[in-house]
């Protein structure tokens, strides 16, 4: 299998078209993001609100007016912080499951309307800025502002968890150890309190990641639609409705069938979408759709490096119905390790290399 540069056509335009204004205002929502982060609330408290940002969102038809968002994006509501911060100590109790009823049913009452006016501040207002003040009709690649990711000044590291919320060292002191060896292991240090300050950059530190696609919610549908036909793209052919079963996203709608070759077009409509920031450290694994942090000193050994899209060529024959996670980024460095599970991947997929 041919290598194929797709980002070498890219260099003179994709970042040089941003503008300045949307860099200044992808920095504040780094910024607002942070801020929530740092946001201590007391965890028996946070699951019962996390239970109620579910069941809010958990039908069809909630998610397309509430796009799939995670607990953090609303903790910084007036409402939910009045819940959050009462003291656990001005709890009779004698009454603690009637109190904790009560606080349940409270937040199932306001957590879908705070859910659409989050999905109406947020996304609607980022999609729409971002069509809005482009400027010049750039290369996609500038929205990959909206994923929103950050790099930390003080330590280098960064990685961007699933589908927004910054993982970062220097965000929580209390941690010992910040990259897990594996997405099932937990942070088990911090202040042995019974009200332990559990920060949300650490509730989230095991949620699934992605990196290939860009979160668009059903509600930025057509907003979406704009940017990309600015874009001098087709919506038509790049939007698709669900990839996970559960959240709206942009990529190639029309996967080639079993027995036929995939087309030039259709490697440039997936190159096109493809999340093009280098990921330091990283494993996929294919089953359960999440990234896998390895350890600092592999990490630092992989420096720098060069991400691309391993696309097939044109010419082989495809075999079968081609899931999401086939389109691939893969690092490009020599070594054994990562060269071994690249090849893993295309075995289980079925594609020649």
């Amino acid at each position: 299998m041919a290598e194929v540069d797709w980002l070498a056509p890219l260099t003179d335009k994709g970042w040089n078209s941003i503008s300045d204004r949307l860099v200044s205002y992808m920095a504040n929502i780094k910024a607002s993001r942070i801020r929530t982060a740092r946001l201590c609330i007391y965890e028996e408290r946070f699951e019962h609100l996390d239970d109620a940002v579910y069941y809010a969102t958990a039908s069809t038809v909630e998610k397309r007016k509430n796009p799939l968002i995670l607990t953090v994006d609303i903790c910084s509501y007036r409402e939910i912080r009045e819940l959050m911060d009462v003291e656990f100590e001005t709890l009779d109790p004698d009454n603690w499951e009637s109190e904790r009823a009560v606080l349940i049913d409270r937040l199932q009452a306001i957590v879908p309307g705070v859910c659409a006016r989050w999905a109406a501040d947020r996304a609607l207002r980022l999609a729409q800025w971002t069509a809005v003040h482009l400027g010049c009709p750039p290369d996609l690649k500038c929205l990959n502002l909206a994923t929103v990711s950050y790099d930390c000044t003080k330590c280098s590291q960064h990685e961007m968890i699933y589908p927004g919320v910054l993982a970062d060292p220097c965000l929580n002191p209390h941690q010992d150890t910040f990259i897990p060896t594996s997405m099932t292991e937990t942070y088990e240090t911090g202040p042995a309190n019974p009200t332990y300050e559990r920060t949300l950059l650490e509730r989230y530190s095991q949620g699934p990641l992605t990196f290939d696609c860009l979160d668009m919610p059903q509600a930025s549908t057509d907003l979406a639609a704009e940017v990309i036909t600015a874009c001098g793209y087709d919506p038509r052919t790049v939007m698709r409705e669900e990839m996970d079963g559960s959240t709206t996203r942009l990529t190639h709608k029309k996967l080639p069938v079993a027995g036929s070759a995939l087309s030039s077009e259709d490697i440039c409509a997936i190159r096109v979408l493809s999340w093009r920031r280098a990921i330091p450290y990283w494993a996929l694994y294919k089953d359960q759709h999440q990234l896998s942090i390895v350890g600092n000193a592999e990490a630092e050994a992989a420096r720098p490096l060069e991400t691309k899209l391993w696309a097939r060529n044109a010419e082989t024959p495809y075999t079968g119905e081609a899931p999401w996670w086939s389109c691939l980024h893969c690092i490009q460095r020599e070594d054994e390790t990562v060269e071994a599970l690249r090849r893993h991947w295309l075995d289980e997929l079925s594609i020649s290399s």
